[in-house]
């Protein structure tokens, strides 16, 4: 299943984009406090006689940050085109056409934001809103559109519309927003559940 469409994505800004890559490394904060709390446990199960607390050097926990960080956002952005920070903001990556990246450029991307955070910052310059990364790997991000299919807005009315979804729109707002259209014509069938 492809993303939308490049057309209906609008460009993310820097402020949403930020937010959601603070949302994304508390997140891989929390996997890595919880590798940790695993280690120590498995550490007292072996041997809880002469249990002391791990010391972890800081070359090995840089590289199980950077190994933790770059497999969440690969596999996010290879999977549904979100991590759990663009879900937050409502934001999607997505290839040029819409589509949802490759493996190999999901790979390639994370490694890239990883490295080089400070490319997101080219986003507030580019016209187009492409950070750094998007521009060598070809990809977008963008506001998702919500498209549940028809909407029951009150007995045996319905709205077919995708509403966008700015960052600060929750999902029950959006249904708020349809629901205001009342009076327009509806296309889609009464209900059979009478």
């Amino acid at each position: 299943m492809s993303g939308p469409a490049p057309a209906t994505l609008r460009p993310a800004g820097i402020v949403s984009r930020g937010v959601a890559a603070v949302i994304d490394l508390v997140v891989v904060g929390i996997v890595l406090g919880a590798l940790y709390v695993g280690l120590v446990l498995l550490r007292l199960m072996f041997n809880p006689s002469t249990f002391s607390f791990p010391t972890l050097n800081v070359v090995f926990s840089t590289a199980v940050m950077f190994a933790v960080a770059v497999f969440y956002l690969t596999v996010c952005w290879a999977v549904s085109g979100c991590s759990a920070g663009a879900a937050v903001m409502g934001l999607r990556v997505t290839g040029r056409r819409g589509a949802r990246i490759a493996p190999v450029i999901a790979v390639l991307r994370a490694t890239a934001c990883v490295l080089f955070p400070v490319g997101l910052l080219w986003v507030a310059v580019d016209t187009r809103r492409r950070s750094l990364q998007d521009i060598v790997f070809g990809s977008r991000v963008g506001y998702v559109k919500l498209c549940q299919g028809p909407m029951r807005i009150s007995p045996g009315e319905y709205s077919p519309e995708c509403v966008e979804r700015p960052s600060s729109m929750s999902a029950g707002s959006a249904s708020t927003m349809v629901s205001k259209r009342r009076n327009e014509p509806q296309s889609w069938p009464q209900s059979r559940d009478r």
